[in-house]
């Protein structure tokens, strides 16, 4: 019942549950990890992490736990262990999924500051700006201010985090 609540978005029905079931079933790896999932989804992260590596130490195989323990590491820029547990998710389940990736951080950044800025032909604003969450990968950049344009391509490495500037 807890992932069904989870599935349609309703949380607290959902925490309701796993409450009750990880009180009956302490050592439940999926109620632990359903419960992380909630959490990071929440953007507690501090708690995500707690329980996701509580679900860790009762199934050190599961490739779900490394992906999810990789993307919490990302988000508080502890980026050797998500790195690590980036890696060990990918040797589990060999064939990564496409929409799965361990994102990649882009300041974009010049002076004078307000230039517009596409990232693969598509307009992300003007600068200074943060992209949080791209995937890594060949991408195409252009800064445009006052009639100019500087384009460059970049390939971004997973997990890495990176600053683009123009003068």
């Amino acid at each position: 019942l807890a992932v069904h609540h989870s599935g349609r978005g309703e949380r607290a029905r959902a925490r309701e549950y796993l409450t009750h079931l990880l009180s009956a079933h302490p050592t439940s790896m999926p109620g632990h990890l359903l419960a992380g999932q909630l959490a990071q989804e929440e953007g507690k992260l501090s708690q995500a992490l707690s329980v996701f590596l509580r679900a860790l130490s009762l199934d050190p195989q599961e490739p779900e736990i490394h992906y999810r323990l990789s993307q919490v590491y990302r988000e508080l820029e502890v980026l050797d262990a998500a790195r690590s547990h980036w890696s060990r998710y990918r040797t589990a389940v060999g064939q990564v999924p496409s929409h799965r990736y361990l994102s990649c951080r882009l300041v974009l950044e010049g002076e004078p500051a307000g230039a517009q800025v596409r990232v693969d032909g598509v307009i992300v604003g003007p600068t200074p700006r943060a992209l949080m969450d791209i995937k890594p990968g060949p991408h195409t950049l252009c800064f445009e201010l006052d009639g100019r344009a500087v384009e460059g391509d970049v390939r971004l490495i997973e997990g890495c985090s990176y600053v683009a500037r123009y003068a």
